[in-house]
């Protein structure tokens, strides 16, 4: 069955796209949000943490979808339900509203160090080491859109020092990791590491200085700023894919670091039941109405409290069936 996303509320834009939906449908994700269980508990626990930097969703429409920060509020309680259903400690780092925005969730700290912070929205991964800044060694960083539910998998991101999601062939952001290493004289291969969820344990300072003098050499380099300029409809342009994920697999090839899974198995079948979903770009607006669902199916309680928080703020998704 298909589905059509007719978005609308206070943040409706001209032009909006309406959104094709059919939960088989599949736009680069990994593993799927029917798949979420708890039937193998963790033993460990860590700390996880959530960054919910506001600016970039408010000032930008990704892909002309509107109310994508809103969206993304469902996405972060899916998230956070799964690791707390597995014991494990959450904090968020944000600015005063996304604090307001996630009030309902109950993070173990909220830290609103994203609070008057000022750099690229497209450097989106900023705020992440920002706030992993000011975590503790071996913290670990999951995006919204990622739901680790195996417990298998939290006691291995527990028993290792650097863990990644997996490592991919960045053969699609060829053009951008050749202009970063003609104007910065560099010599990164292209290959990138997925960032869904990171621990950089010991290695955390090191990486962390090291994204921010990239993104600062980007952003002084005309030819390169020209570039993502000129294609900003590009997903595969975007300049942070390059300073974070391509950097990241540069500062970890010699060292040794953890995948969550193989990366062959990725490549194999992304759809397999990996202990973990990733919805990745505009897939996780495609497969919302799942996760409104698993987050109503794991906590109805919550469910109805982002409900009340939706229609105080006059924001709705409406989701219509297609008859056709």
């Amino acid at each position: 069955m298909l589905y059509n996303w007719f978005l609308s509320g206070a943040d409706k834009v001209e032009g909006a796209q309406n959104i094709q939906y059919s939960p088989d449908a599949n736009f680069g994700s990994i593993g799927r949000v029917r798949y979420i269980n708890f039937d193998v508990p963790a033993a460990a626990q860590s700390t996880f943490f959530h960054t919910f930097w506001t600016a970039p969703a408010v000032q930008e429409k990704r892909w002309g979808i509107p109310n994508q920060l809103y969206m993304n509020v469902w996405l972060a309680a899916l998230s956070f339900i799964c690791l707390k259903k597995q014991n494990q400690k959450v904090n968020l780092h944000t600015d005063k509203f996304g604090a307001e925005l996630l009030q309902f969730l109950p993070y173990d700290k909220v830290y609103l160090d994203l609070e008057g912070h000022k750099v690229s929205n497209k450097f989106w991964a900023s705020g992440k080491f920002v706030a992993m800044r000011n975590e503790a060694e071996g913290a670990v960083h999951i995006d919204t859109d990622f739901f680790l539910y195996d417990g298998h998998l939290i006691d291995k991101i527990a028993d290792n020092d650097i863990v990644v999601s997996h490592v991919e062939n960045a053969v699609n952001y060829k053009e951008l990791i050749d202009l970063f290493n003609k104007k910065l004289n560099l010599n990164f291969e292209n290959k990138a590491i997925n960032a869904g969820l990171l621990k950089l344990g010991s290695r955390a300072q090191r990486f962390i200085n090291s994204y921010w003098k990239l993104m600062f050499a980007a952003v002084n380099e005309n030819a390169i700023t020209a570039f993502c300029l000129a294609n900003d409809k590009d997903a595969s342009c975007c300049p942070d894919l390059f300073v974070e994920q391509v950097n990241l697999y540069d500062k970890l090839k010699d060292v040794d670091f953890v995948r969550l899974i193989a990366d062959n198995k990725v490549q194999d079948n992304m759809l397999s039941d990996f202990g973990f979903a990733h919805l990745i770009c505009f897939d996780k607006y495609v497969h919302l109405p799942e996760v409104i669902e698993k987050v109503k199916e794991l906590d109805n309680s919550l469910y109805g409290a982002i409900v009340d928080k939706m229609k105080q703020l006059d924001v709705s998704f409406e989701l219509r069936i297609n008859s056709e």
